[in-house]
């Protein structure tokens, strides 16, 4: 896909945008959080614009925007299909949507079961699998729709979810102790990652990452 203007979705610091501005997009990110996109405009480079806003609050134009990203954001919303609604309002015609967003079908909710970290509760309203994403972006309207899964950062997913389970332990997960940096726990959640890639060879949905691509 040929460079054109690029839109994030909860783009926080903007290092994203910022790397996919030098590889020649015209770049927009939104945030919600005020102190993200404070940061985000101290980048450097012309042509890249940042704002403090939701999706429905920017009310940009129709046919805006070549593509849009979203990185763990549709989790958050209480109504799936209605941003994807206006994702797809604001995308030209023959644009992409790239999702990525946790797996409920992964490896690792399966090994960690409530302690997993795509859980994330009570900041994720809710969690997919690749079917439920597929039949949101239909219920949106979109066409050529695209699922998969990815071990990318599973090495950061079991890492969280060995905190969880060893705070749930201890019975104190309250103490921010689960996600702090630990050596051994490092080890462990690499040989995990190895696992989930090995699985993903016979099963397309092992993955902790869904990922969702469609076309408008």
């Amino acid at each position: 896909m040929r460079p054109g203007k690029l839109l994030d979705v909860g783009c926080g610091s903007g290092i994203f945008l910022h790397r996919m501005h030098n590889l020649g997009w015209s770049v927009t990110g939104i945030d919600f959080d005020a102190k993200a996109i404070e940061n985000a405009k101290k980048m450097p480079g012309d042509d890249l614009t940042f704002m403090n806003t939701d999706l429905s609050g920017a009310r940009f134009p129709d046919n805006s925007f070549d593509a849009v990203t979203m990185s763990h954001v549709i989790e958050h919303v209480p109504d799936p299909v209605a941003l994807l609604i206006e994702v797809r309002r604001i995308l030209k015609v023959g644009g992409r949507l790239v999702i990525t967003t946790p797996n409920i079908r992964s490896f690792g909710h399966e090994k960690f079961r409530d302690c997993w970290w795509g859980l994330d509760s009570p900041r994720h309203l809710q969690i997919f699998s690749l079917p439920t994403l597929q039949k949101c972006a239909s219920k949106a309207g979109f066409d050529a729709i695209k699922t998969g899964t990815s071990a990318a950062n599973a090495d950061t997913f079991m890492g969280g979810s060995f905190g969880f389970k060893e705070a749930k332990m201890k019975g104190d997960c309250s103490t921010g102790k689960a996600i702090q940096f630990n050596f051994i726990r490092g080890i462990r959640s690499l040989m995990l990652q190895y696992v989930e890639l090995r699985q993903l060879r016979h099963d397309a949905e092992r993955g902790e990452e869904a990922i969702l691509i469609c076309q408008k």
